[in-house]
């Protein structure tokens, strides 16, 4: 904001404020609601508890899954509040998180993609540029770390129902009749 300022003058700051406060609202509107509908599908699927899984149908919201989102969200504030930690460690946690789940799906593109193909070599490209910001992590892939092992483990342990693969059926909900 500030070279904004010295650039074009001070009425710029609060138009960049502004426009920062909207980009980001979109930004975490759109991760809330990703999210939301990731824990609904993995609940649909069985890879989380099924009750998850209402919400998954076109046009349905996923209650459940945000209000286990709101909880958890609201628990980690909670915890982050007590313990005093500062905005510059959140904020490399957070990207610690995002390079490991972009360093996995660019990995997974160069196991799926058609090999030495150009997409396949943007996919080795990225995933290589991708362990380069990894390493500036450190310390902190523990976190994304302990984050995969707990969940290997829920697979791990999950009850299986015979002659399914682990992916129990949801409920499928009728679409809203619209009128």
């Amino acid at each position: 904001m500030l070279l904004i300022e010295q650039g074009v003058g001070p009425g710029a700051r609060t138009v960049t404020a502004a426009a920062a406060v909207c980009l980001t609202f979109g930004a975490i509107n759109t991760f809330v609601a990703g999210a939301a509908r990731l824990g609904a599908a993995l609940g649909r699927d069985g890879a989380l508890p099924g009750w998850l899984a209402k919400g998954t149908g076109t046009g349905r919201v996923p209650r459940r899954s945000l209000l286990v989102q709101a909880v958890l969200t609201g628990a980690l504030l909670m915890v982050v509040a007590a313990a005093g930690t500062e905005l510059d460690l959140l904020m490399q946690i957070t990207s610690a998180f995002l390079a490991t789940v972009t360093a996995a799906g660019m990995a997974a593109a160069v196991a799926l993609l058609p090999r030495r193909r150009p997409l396949w070599w943007l996919a080795v490209i990225a995933v290589a540029f991708t362990l380069l910001v990894l390493l500036f992590s450190t310390w902190l892939l523990a976190l994304p770390a302990v984050v995969a092992a707990a969940a290997m483990l829920y697979l791990r342990v999950l009850p299986r129902e015979p002659g399914n693969s682990g992916h129990r059926e949801a409920e499928v909900e009728p679409s809203p009749q619209r009128t």
